[in-house]
Parts: C-alpha cells; structure tokens; sequence
C-alpha cells in the first residue's frame, strides 16, 4: 500500500494524519519522581557527552482512533515500542532543537518557542504524522521546565538543551501513514560550543569547514531539506566523520554543479562580502525559495535584527550564491567575516574553508569590536538571558532575588594584573584596613577602589531662560528613569561582609545630592577657538576632582556630573553641556559609561512638565550586576595557558615606586588629546591599508613618544591591554557591569632603540613602528582569542593570601609602564530627534593609577567625530612635563602618520 500525498496548509508536500482528540496543557498530569539524579559540573566530560537528561521528561500518546490523549510529566526513562514500529522502518519522525536559558535577573526564559513549535507541526506534515496547535507545545515545555528548571538550571548564565520529538509509533510495516505516534520533551546537559572546548582540547572560538564533495547532497529542491527530520542528519555522518578525519569541525554543503553554498553542517551559514562597487557590506546566507535549507530560528533572528538594528551598516541578502563567489570576494578581499547559526552552536565565527586544494582563510584582519557576528550574538545573548526585555523571551519561570551578593574574588583584588602582579587600584583590595569614601569624615572597612568616568559633550541653542529650566528638569527625570532600567545602577559597596568579604548593597533611596551635581561653567565664545579650549580646562579638573574622591559606603557607587558652559554669543546663544558618569569599577566598565548615555538620551524628553521627584524610591528587590566571575568558569582549568605562571621579571620604566601610604594627598590628574574627524579617518585608511588595528597602532606611537619623552635611561616597557569580555560572559553591550579582562606586552630596550633612534617622517622611522604596530595587533589578537584561559580570574585563583600580595606592594617599583583602553567607535548615543543637542565627542578617563601602570592612555571615537585620548596619572608618580611631552608627541604623530 502507498500513502496518498497531499498539500498540507502550509505549503509543505507531506500527507497529515487527520487530527480528532487536540493537545491540551490544561489536561497535563503529573507523576513526578523521587529518584533525583547528579547533575553533571560544567565543562565536565559527562556533560560533553550530551547524553544526560534531567530527572523529568513529558510523553503524550496520539492514535488514530482517538486523537491525543492526556500529556503526563513523568521521570525519564526509557519507551518501549514495537520492532514493527513506523519510525523505525520509514522514518516517520521529526523533532526540535532549543533552548532554556537562566537570565541575569534569575528568571528562566525561553527563546521564540512559537516559531520552534510551528516548525515542528510543518516537519509532523512532511512525513504524515498528527498536528497539533503549537502554542499548547510551548505550555507544555513551559510546565517541564519549571519542574526540572530549578535543580537542573540553578545558576544565571546558564542553560539546558529542549529536544521535543514525535515519532510514529503505529506497529505497521506496511508503507503508510503511522496510525499512533508519541510526543515527547526532554530537557538535555548541553555544552557551549560557541564558547568551549571539551575537556583536554585545545581551546579555539571558531569553526574549520570543508566544502562537500562533488558526488555528495545533503538536500535538494522538491526534497526535505527544509524539514526537521531524522532523514536530513543520519545520511550527513559519513561526511562530518571523514570531515573531522581530515582535521574539519563541519561540512559546508554545496549543491549543483556551480557549488551553490547551502548550509555547514547542522547550522546555517553566513557570509559579511563588502559589494564591488560600492565597498558596502552585504551579508550574504542561502534563500529559502527551493526548500533546500532549515528555517532556523537563530537565523530569522539574525537576519531581523540587522533589519531592524544595522539597515544602514549591513544589507540583506538572501540569494543563492556559489562558493566561487565566496573564493572570488576573498581573493579580492571584499570577504570580511563568515559565522554559522544554530541552536548547537548558536553563532561561532568560521575561520578556516577548505576548497578543493586550498584554504580560505578569515578573518582578514576584521577585529572583533567591529565585525558583526560578534555583534548580533552579543544583541540574542541580551535577549535570551534577560538583559534586554524583549518580547522574544519568554519568561517560564521567575527567579528569588537577594538585596545582598558577595564581590567576587577578581573583584575583591580590583583589578590584578595578569594574576595579580598589580593593583589597579587606589591602593590594596577591599580590606578592613582602609576606607572607602567620598568624603574624609565617612569611614568604611571595604578599601579603596578606582573610579572610571565616560563624558559626553553637547552642543544645544537655547533662545530662553524658561527653555534652559525646562532641560534641567528634563535631565533629571532622564536620570531617573536610567537608574530604574539599569540594576547596576541600584547597588552600592555595604558595610556588611560575609566571610570577611564586602557585599554589594541594593540602595532603595536615591537622594539627588547622592547621585548628581551642576557645575556652571563661565560664559564662552562659541565662536573663539580659545574660550572653546577653556571648556577642556574646566572638563579636565572636574575629572580631576571626580577621580580623586572616594565613594562612600551604602551609597549608590557611581554619580553624575553636569557642567554647564553657556556662550556670550547673543545672535545664536549656546549651551554646551559635559554629562559625566563616574562609575566604582566594581559596577562598571568603560563600556558600562557608554551604555549609561545611550539609556540617558533615550530617556529625555524636553516636553516633560511635571518636576522630578526626589528622593527616589525604589523598593523592588532587584539581582545585583552580575560579575564575571559567575559567567567564566575557567578557574579549574589544568591547560597550558592557565597553569603557565606569569614572567613580569624584565625591568621595565614605571616612574615613581608604588607608595607606602598611597592615601595621602592622593591628587589624580587628566590631560586631554583630540584628534579631529578628518585625520582620524584617514588614520583609519591607513591602518587598514599596514594591515594593523587602531590598538596596535596606538601602543607603538605610545611606545615611541615615552621613548622620546622619558630623559633617562628606559630598561624597556611593558603594556597593558584591557578588554571587554563581554562576548563570553554573554553581557551585552547595552549592561552596566564591570566584564574586562587583561593582557600584557613586553617591549625590549633593543625596540625602544630602534625606532627612537630615527626622526619623526623619516621611512625608515615609520616603518619600525609598522612592525612594532603589527607585533601589538598580533599579540593582542592572539589572547583575546584565547580568553578565558590564562585570563585574570584564573591566575588570581592560583593567589594565596590576597590581601598579603596586594600590601606586599607598597613602596616597590612598579611592573608596569602604561595602559591602553580603547572603547572603540561608538554609535549608540542618540540625543532625541528634533531636539536640536548634537552629540560633539566622548571622552573615556579613569583614576590615576596607585600600584598599577604610571600611566593611563584611554580613547573613544564617535561615528564621523572626533578622536578622543585622555592621558591619566596620579600626581607625583610622572613629572607633568613628561605627560606634556608625551601628549603632544602622540597628538604630533596620530594628526600626520
């Protein structure tokens, strides 16, 4: 017998099962167990195993007599079937790939489950087996996951894998249409393939494909491939294993003659190619016309959210295209970035092709802060964990939260160096022995911790007095409004310990004074270049002062300052407005400052008439920001990397000693360097022509002007490199967290030598500080790649007494002779439309450095602005007319390399 092939209401070329008893979650029954099992550790080998189920799964029985009958909630186990079962003879069964994840707020979401379960019912229509409505399946997974979810999905960050199947389970070996099937859910200990590596492999943040062979289809037009069913994946292993044999993560499938790119593996794929002629990017990913690949849900999300987040940046296009033009676009080097999409793999960066007898090799030279992979995993990371409220998470399960959390261990050190070699930091950790403080009269046992501060600068008309009122008002319910949507924002250090550790408090009480100041500035000719210049002098000592305070215990651990420089020019009256956002590093990062503008202009509107309340009172108990310590678990990692000790013995330059008592008239101080739009970009041409990224370039001009700068005797130096962590711990970049890690450089005397040794425009000059760029691009790349092994968090677990190792600092020299803290360009603060502010610059500056590096270079760009660096150092540690030198050496060199 053969069975009769209809259209189902989709579209799809599958015959349905008629349909009588429906799904219904209301009718769900629960037999719950209480044998409970071990829950695999993470990054353990049980866990890579991808085997271990939680303790519950849900079955609910279909026949054709009666329709479906009720859904149970019952122990994992085993089914028993009959050896003349459908599924086993025709492969009559489809199933689902998703994920439920354990947000930052300790709610348990999952990710767009509707379109999962409709693909579902599409796949059930392509092989003939029951319907159901959809919306009851996402109950279902619903009620499951909060049964299993809190044992099973305990901690923030993490997540489960949902594999919700339907089998034919009719006893029929005739050639039909399964008259019984089953559906069933389980919840799966899943791996993070986008970010780990099984245990004892080699870790690596990308995939190597191959390209199929000629002889080899995994899906063709009029077929299946748009389905998800067993068919599509068995007959692929062969391909995946020979594939891995030859030293390749997966297969990239081309179909027809001309190679026609479908999909890598069991994930869809991606491809950035900048156009020919217009030099734009296009991302490029296979059409779903022919039904040749999965609709996956990742990327319908990937594709929505360039539509509707980077329509102006990067184009749509979903077109078929061969792998001759992905060849082509490399060879010419229009080929910036390929990733993949999953919920496997969620997104992962494609590093390697192999086609034919030759490899296609990425990135090329595209760095993460700006390609878009990265980007819009950051974007669905937000959403599926909570950071951003978004209605494709769905909330199945809220979370307890707690007013009080401990700092963690990396926090507690404030910021070592490679392990802990250095404190970033006003002076020791957070101890009993120091104070914490804003003022001297508050005393506080949590020690003295460093500021960093993010500044926006405004330019606005203001016609009236009555205008300049309302801005003031509106300004402050912007403020408000910030502090309600970031939790970041809510906490402060307390002066309560656990374990001798501080906590963070939740504050419930904003008072203004706590939280903001107006500083008015004299009038300025907007017209008169050196009154424009005086606004930089006032800038520079509210920084000065703002990072020379300490913060107070139980009080919000960050406070804005606005200064307020209003023009004499009475035909065009002007108002120039300094919005700065210090921040306790505890809470914050420099990329927390940016997300602070970019809420706080979202947030304004002029129109508001109603006068701000204050104090503000927030009484929700709200999760703390979460660290990242809780997000990268790399502390019990045994690999090379972290078991390697740190060599920081080569003597280095580091100004004054670290001091003995670094309380005492601790003064930190500022000095800023502008470099206009016009020379920036065509810096950014010329980095992009050396093959260097902007970091790179930077800490070799540093490296030349201290040489230059410093009159004696310079042994070498070495950098240090912050950068964002963001996209491992999951954090967006729209969070207010402090996610940084570490790295360090070293640069020989022989170096220095070199390129001190010819005049500044010289070719030979210029050329070693290409090198010495190239060498700095590098090595930064290389770690950054290998994060989180070797990171900070790992080397500090390896430090005994913490508190002994950072007092065992004071008044030795210093290890370290600069830092370089690049945010990057940043396109996300938006002053309101119609509202006549424009953004003019940003600036990034951070305290002077107590027991870290003498000297702090910190730089932000804004989109067609211009380039800012503030050099930061605490007064005494480098002779200010060294920083002058050294300031206007790099200014001299970045406006004419």
């Amino acid at each position: 017998m053969s069975a009769q092939s209809s259209t189902g209401p989709s579209g799809t070329n599958g015959s349905t099962a008629p349909v009588k008893g429906q799904l219904n979650a209301s009718k769900l029954k629960f037999d719950l167990t209480t044998a409970l099992k071990d829950v695999p550790k993470p990054g353990s080998a049980e866990l890579w195993e991808q085997n271990v189920a939680t303790d519950h799964m849900i079955t609910c029985r279909w026949t054709v007599q009666n329709g479906w009958e009720d859904p149970v909630i019952k122990a994992f186990g085993d089914l028993t079937i009959s050896p003349l079962a459908s599924c086993l003879h025709y492969a009559t069964q489809c199933f689902e790939g998703m994920k439920v994840y354990r947000g930052y707020d300790n709610r348990v979401r999952l990710f767009r489950p509707d379109r999962n379960a409709k693909r579902l019912v599409m796949s059930a229509e392509r092989v003939s087996l029951p319907s159901f409505d959809p919306e009851q399946l996402v109950e279902l997974i619903k009620a499951l996951v909060r049964v299993d979810a809190k044992r099973w999905l305990p901690e923030p960050g993490s997540f489960r894998y949902i594999r919700p199947a339907l089998i034919g389970t009719g006893r029929q070996l005739g050639v039909q249409i399964p008259k019984e099937a089953i559906l069933m859910v389980t919840l799966v200990c899943w791996p993070d393939f986008s970010t780990e590596s099984p245990p004892g492999a080699d870790p690596r943040s990308d995939l190597r494909l191959i390209t199929s062979r000629n002889d080899t289809i995994r899906a063709w037009p009029g077929g299946f491939g748009y389905a998800k069913v067993g068919a599509n994946y068995g007959p692929s292993f062969a391909s995946h294993c020979e594939a891995q044999q030859a030293g390749y993560d997966q297969v990239l499938w081309l179909f027809g003659e001309e190679g026609q790119v479908t999909e890598a593996g069991a994930s869809n794929f991606f491809a950035v190619v900048r156009d020919e002629k217009t030099s734009k990017p296009a991302l490029l990913t296979a059409p779903l016309t022919d039904r040749v690949i999965l609709d996956g849900v990742t990327r319908r999300s990937v594709l929505d959210l360039v539509e509707n987040r980077l329509a102006e940046e990067l184009e749509v296009r979903e077109e078929k295209f061969t792998i001759k033009d992905i060849e082509k676009a490399w060879r010419n080097g229009l080929l910036q970035e390929a990733f993949v999409s999953g919920t496997a793999f969620f997104i992962k960066n494609v590093s390697t092709i192999r086609v034919g007898d030759f490899n296609i090799d990425l990135p090329q030279k595209q760095d993460d802060a700006s390609a878009f992979g990265p980007r819009i995993k950051s974007w669905l990371k937000d959403i599926m964990f909570g950071g951003e409220d978004h209605e494709w998470g769905h909330v199945a399960a809220a979370g307890r939260s707690s007013p009080f959390r401990k700092i963690p261990r990396a926090t507690q050190a404030m910021w070592g160096y490679e392990g802990l070699k250095s404190l970033k930091s006003r002076t020791a950790p957070l101890s009993s022995a120091s104070r914490v403080e804003v003022k001297p009269p508050i005393p506080s046992p949590n020690g003295q911790t460093r500021s960093t501060c993010v500044t926006a600068t405004y330019n606005l008309l203001v016609p009236n007095d009555s205008l300049l009122n309302e801005l003031d008002n509106a300004l402050e319910h912007a403020l408000q409004a910030t502090i309600q949507q970031h939790s970041g924002l809510r906490y402060g250090i307390s002066d309560e310990k656990s374990d001798g550790v501080p906590l963070f408090r939740q504050i419930r009480t904003f008072a203004s004074q706590d939280v903001l100041e107006v500083v008015t500035s004299r009038p300025f000719d907007g017209n008169n270049g050196k009154e424009g210049n005086m606004t930089d002098v006032t800038l520079s000592k509210v920084l000065e002062n703002g990072h020379s305070e300490l913060w107070p215990e139980n009080n919000p651990a960050w406070k804005v300052v606005i200064v307020k420089h209003t023009s004499n020019y009475k035909s065009s009256p002007t108002l120039r407005l300094d919005i700065a956002f210090f921040s306790h590093h505890a809470i914050a990062d420099g990329l927390s400052g940016v997300a602070f503008h970019s809420s706080f202009m979202s947030n304004l509107q002029l129109d508001t008439s109603i006068p701000a309340k204050w104090p503000l009172e927030l009484n929700e108990v709200q999760n703390p920001p979460p660290t990242m310590e809780e997000r990268v678990d790399c502390l019990s990692c045994n690999c090379t990397f972290c078991a390697t000790p740190d060599k920081s013995d080569e003597p280095v330059w580091g100004g004054g000693p670290i001091s003995a008592a670094p309380m005492v008239n601790y003064q930190s101080r500022v000095r800023m360097i502008t470099v206009p739009a016009a020379p920036f970009s065509d810096l950014l041409r010329k980095c992009k022509q050396a093959s260097v990224t902007v970091t790179g370039l930077l800490h070799a001009i540093i490296c030349v002007s201290l040489s230059i700068s410093i009159q004696e005797d310079i042994p070498g130096f070495r950098a240090v490199t912050p950068f964002s962590a963001r996209r491992h711990t999951g954090a967006s970049d729209a969070e207010v967290v402090n996610h940084i890690s570490y790295l360090t450089s070293y640069v020989s005397k022989e170096e220095l030598q070199k390129i001190k040794a010819y005049q500044h425009g010289s070719t030979t000059g210029e050329e070693h500080i290409i090198d010495l760029a190239h060498r700095f691009s590098n090595e930064v790349a290389t770690k950054v790649k290998r994060f989180p092994h070797g990171s900070m968090a790992t080397k500090l677990s390896q430090v005994q007494d913490l508190l002994d190792e950072c007092q065992s600092q004071s008044g030795t020299e210093r290890r370290y002779t600069y830092e370089l803290s690049n945010l990057g360009l940043v396109s996300s603060v938006c002053p309101p439309e119609g509202s006549g502010i424009k953004l003019d610059r940003l600036v990034f500056t951070q305290c002077g450095f107590a027991a870290g590096p003498a000297l702090g270079f910190n730089c932000v760009s804004t989109r067609g602005g211009d380039f800012t660096i503030s050099i930061t150092w605490q007064n005494g540690i480098v002779a200010e007319s060294v920083v002058e030198d050294v300031a206007q050496e790099v200014e001299t060199r970045l406006g004419s390399f």
